[in-house]
């Protein structure tokens, strides 16, 4: 599947699988067969009520051996109701909670409405935390310590103690 890079340097496939009015009771066996078939962008939304069984095939797929987590591009979108610095990262956390993933491959602002201001500002700390994460794990050391099992609205961020 064709790949676009990103101004990051991240690759994302050019086409996607979304899972959009999609009800949670068939989502998973949905995913599941997209994944299977070749499709490694899914995309999904906390407005969609059907995280939990997009995270359920994306782990099944892992576990059968179809690809690797790093295969795949997984995106999810923060809800309006959310909008703001702290509930964008509770949000967050929520998310990937549901997914059972320890990561995202990007996390939009599903509609511009409410504090998006704030909500944008949550989400470059999260993503200043996930690449600090990444260079962590390239350089085998951990550049910003931290108690294990915290949330990420939680935890130490790079962004701490800086203004706004």
């Amino acid at each position: 599947m064709d790949r676009i890079q990103l101004h990051n340097g991240v690759e994302m496939p050019q086409e996607g699988f979304g899972v959009f009015q999609v009800p949670e009771s068939v989502c998973k066996e949905v995913v599941l067969n997209a994944i299977r078939a070749g499709y490694r962008l899914i995309d999904t939304a906390s407005s969609y009520k059907n995280e939990e069984a997009v995270g359920s095939a994306i782990r099944e797929a892992v576990l059968e051996g179809t690809v690797t987590r790093e295969e795949l591009f997984i995106t999810t979108k923060l809800w309006v109701q959310d909008a703001g610095y702290d509930s964008t990262l509770k949000a967050f956390d929520r998310s990937l909670k549901k997914m059972g993933l320890s990561y995202l491959d990007l996390y939009l602002i599903h509609q511009p409405f409410g504090d998006y201001y704030g909500a944008w500002r949550a989400m470059e700390r999260l993503y200043a935390y996930r690449y600090s994460q990444l260079l962590a794990r390239h350089r085998g050391q951990q550049l910003f310590p931290g108690p294990a099992g915290r949330s990420l609205s939680e935890s130490a961020h790079p962004t701490d103690g800086q203004p706004d």
